[in-house]
């Protein structure tokens, strides 16, 4: 059976478990952004899987491994703040503060971002390795007991208490 997307279309290269079908190298997330949002401007920002009408939809993929390493990272660092805090709901992050959070440990790791468009575009692939996170795997849960009227991003996550990293 293969997996769906965060979009919600099906994929390629995994199985309903989770695990990749191939190597490590197989791509295990697609999704799809809006490429006339990002600059303020009417042209494509690049066309990596579809037409280059106006409009067009770019496709962003990550690896498996890089996948495990960015949930690994996250899951470490909010366990690090629960033993800080003693309590579950002190070490709870926004979804915004866990893709800024891994966006600095990319730039102390010595990745450099070229433009601003690039690290906005590494921001929207680690907000689909967050929602993945959330939605798919369920490694992180959102905490109840939240004003619905708060946008997705701004809702506090932490790591469910079942998780075992691996």
């Amino acid at each position: 059976m293969s997996g769906e997307t965060l979009n919600g279309s099906p994929s390629e290269g995994i199985h309903s478990g989770g695990r990749p079908v191939g190597d490590s190298d197989e791509t295990i997330l697609r999704g799809e952004t809006d490429t006339t949002a990002q600059d303020g401007n009417d042209e494509p920002a690049g066309n990596l899987g579809g037409s280059s009408d106006l409009g067009s939809r770019e496709q962003m993929k990550i690896t498996y491994a890089d996948y495990r390493h960015f949930s690994n990272r996250v899951v470490l660092f909010l366990r690090s703040r629960e033993e800080q805090r003693q309590s579950l709901r002190g070490s709870a992050l926004s979804r915004k503060d866990i893709v800024r959070y891994l966006l600095e440990y990319m730039e102390g790791s010595g990745s450099h971002f070229e433009s601003e468009a690039s690290l906005r575009q590494e921001a929207k692939r680690l907000r689909l390795v967050v929602n993945r996170m959330v939605k798919k795997d369920r490694i992180l849960i959102e905490l109840p007991n939240q004003d619905s009227s708060l946008p997705k991003d701004d809702r506090l996550v932490a790591v469910h208490p079942n998780y075992v990293l691996s």
